[in-house]
């Protein structure tokens, strides 16, 4: 995302305003004499209400809301995609169905039909479990007709055949079908679909369900937990030093394959392209999600989950999340505003927590930083406050970029919820009115230089150039890693919860880097320096660009290696390629095939780096290959995209 992304999705003449308007006004004197983030929000709220260049268009706007017009719309996309077998795709069937249903509004015909619609894509996407799902979600849920129960109870009971479910499950609906066909016309579709199926016993017979990857929360567990770092291996300390600022120091060896974090970020936020395949509240995929009652940006894998984030945070975010997205404020500064929400909501008050940060501002010792009661818990806002901002790094047009948007949020606070108080008038000046509003200001504006600076991408690795980003997360006991464009480190999510798992064996002693998007196989060393330093604030230091390592290691000289351990790299990677299928053109066999003994594969990579990394230097062609291979062993059992076609 861009730096500007608050005028991403603006119209053209509304963003060169815009545009102008940020430049100029970023580039004034007076903007860059400005030192605190109080100054900054302040100007930013004058500036804006001055030129009346914001407000204007945010009381214009018109947010997407549920209406049957919309949900039709998507619900007859989903129709049309599915008549064209040539160019038909699943995944955005699925994705139209779940629209609709995000868009219907409840309780009425419509929002029955895109259910009902929905049951049946799943159906004939092999997804039976899901259909399951949204079968009984209408049972429980919706009033429907003696038709439509018909027509859903058909349904169920093919899953149930196809699933395999006990024969007297199976009788019970087919009895229950005859009985309620009995009220049914002659003439009704339904009833006559439903003794097509009666007298068809054969009908499922080779139908299978879509394989879903089994994520093994277990693979990814700690095995001796940090006394001092929640969610963290005893194999790892919080550091500091003037070059490196806060860091990490393994305390002694960490063998490769070894869990060293995993912990659920303490906030998180769905990119565009994922809302409507993915839990906003768990992260899980999910296709029989449920809807947002109220707002049509955010569905949920269960009601459980769609009532936990209703009652943490999204009965604010809801009412902010429709006109946010129409004006084009991008992930980011939601994920901002979702961690404010959170903050407060856990010190039970806006008082109560300007109270705990001005006592946190007057700790000195930066490894004191962020601790509750002595632990670094990244489940507290303690650990979030503590993170670097870079404000004095950062360029006047991102500052200012940025503490425009924290106006916008106050604004949008103060104008449609009570969060902050009683409701403000629609007015530029009423903004003056709300309570805490220099509190309020200060720590949005702080919330979002922080996603600025350590937000982390979530998603699927395919290779180090090939990135599937689902959301963006704040995990703070992650953002104390620093960067290096080769490190021993992998990460992944299991079940919304990221793991860091070491690829090579880490010495005592030695700092552990994450890698934060740019490898040294990615690009020339001047090229990542530039992007890293343009991105991050900081200029990379790290053995691959110090030494300058080629992006071609073939380029390199054979190491000389003992001739037993030859032998065993050679094993083992004809074991890898054979057991995984590794050369074919479909690696699904990495992430489906259950007769792979993965943990044997494991070991043997395990074991062959260990006894290789004393015979070689970095960087080693032959180390980095089976470091690769681990990582996609490490990765086969985490959470990951699924396509269904």
């Amino acid at each position: 995302m861009s730096e500007l992304s608050a005028a991403d999705e603006l119209d053209e003449q509304y963003q060169k305003q815009y545009l102008n308007f940020l430049f100029e006004k970023s580039s004034l004197p007076e903007f860059k004499n400005l030192k605190t983030l109080e100054d900054y929000f302040y100007y930013s709220l004058n500036s804006l209400i001055e030129e009346k260049i914001t407000f204007e268009r945010l009381e214009n706007g018109i947010p997407k809301i549920k209406n049957n017009t919309d949900a039709l719309m998507y619900r007859n996309s989903s129709f049309d995609k599915y008549k064209l077998p040539e160019t038909r795709d699943l995944d955005e069937i699925l994705e139209d169905c779940t629209k609709s249903i995000a868009y219907a509004e409840q309780n009425t015909n419509e929002f029955i039909l895109c259910y009902m619609n929905r049951s049946s894509a799943l159906l004939k996407s092999h997804l039976y479990d899901d259909c399951l799902n949204d079968i009984n979600y209408i049972f429980k849920n919706i009033n429907i007709n003696d038709s439509q129960k018909v027509k859903l109870l058909v349904k169920k009971s093919q899953c149930y055949e196809i699933l395999k479910y006990p024969k007297n499950d199976v009788d019970y609906l087919k009895n229950e079908i005859k009985m309620m066909i009995t009220k049914l016309k002659i003439n009704d579709k339904n009833k006559i679909n439903a003794l097509e199926y009666l007298n068809n016993a054969t009908n499922n017979i080779n139908k299978k369900p879509f394989k879903k990857i089994l994520v093994n929360e277990n693979e990814a567990s700690i095995l001796n937990e940090n006394d001092k770092i929640i969610g963290a291996s005893d194999s790892i300390k919080i550091s500091y030093s003037n070059e490196y600022g806060r860091h990490i120091i393994a305390t002694r060896d960490i063998k490769p394959g070894e869990a060293i974090l995993l912990h659920k970020p303490y906030a998180s936020y769905l990119v565009e392209n994922g809302i409507y395949q993915f839990c906003s509240y768990c992260m899980k995929q999910t296709w029989s999600s449920v809807p947002c009652n109220h707002c049509v940006h955010t569905v949920y894998c269960t009601d459980k989950c769609r009532d936990l984030a209703w009652s943490e945070y999204h009965d604010i975010e809801c009412k902010l999340i429709g006109v946010s997205s129409e004006w084009g404020l991008g992930e980011r500064p939601m994920l901002a505003l979702k961690m404010t929400i959170l903050a407060i909501r856990e010190a039970k008050s806006i008082e109560s927590l300007e109270k705990k940060l001005i006592k946190l501002d007057k700790i000195i010792d930066p490894l004191e930083k962020g601790l509750t009661n002595g632990i670094f818990d990244s489940s507290k806002y303690t650990s979030v406050y503590s993170l670097l901002t870079d404000i004095d790094k950062k360029r006047s047009d991102q500052i200012f970029h940025y503490s425009n948007v924290a106006v916008i949020l106050v604004y949008l606070l103060g104008t449609r919820t009570n969060f902050l108080g009683p409701k403000i008038e629609k007015k530029c000046k009423d903004i003056y009115n709300i309570k805490n509003l220099t509190f309020i200001g200060k720590l949005l504006l702080q919330n979002c230089l922080i996603v600025k600076t350590n937000a982390c991408s979530i998603g699927d690795y395919e290779n180090e150039l090939d990135f599937d980003e689902r959301s963006i997360g704040i995990l703070p006991s992650l953002a104390i890693f620093n960067h290096g464009c080769f490190c021993k480190t992998s990460r992944y999510e299991f079940n919304g919860k990221i793991s860091l798992q070491s690829t090579c064996t880490i010495e005592k002693g030695e700092q552990v880097y994450v890698n934060y998007g740019q490898t040294f196989e990615s690009s020339p060393s001047c090229q990542r320096k530039q992007s890293i330093e343009l991105k991050y604030n900081f200029n990379c230091k790290c053995n691959a660009c110090d030494d300058n390592w080629p992006a071609d290691l073939s380029t390199l000289p054979v190491m000389s290696i003992p001739d037993v351990i030859a032998k065993k790299l050679i094993d083992v990677y004809k074991l890898y390629h054979t057991e995984l299928r590794a050369d074919d053109d479909d690696d699904s066999a990495i992430y489906f095939d259950d007769t792979i003994d993965r943990m044997n594969i494991k070991k043997q990579l395990v074991d062959v780096i260990e006894e290789l990394y004393p015979h070689v230097r970095h960087p080693s062609p032959d180390l980095i290959t089976f470091m690769e291979m681990l990582t996609t062993i490490l990765g086969s059992r985490s959470t990951r995209w699924q396509t269904l076609n």
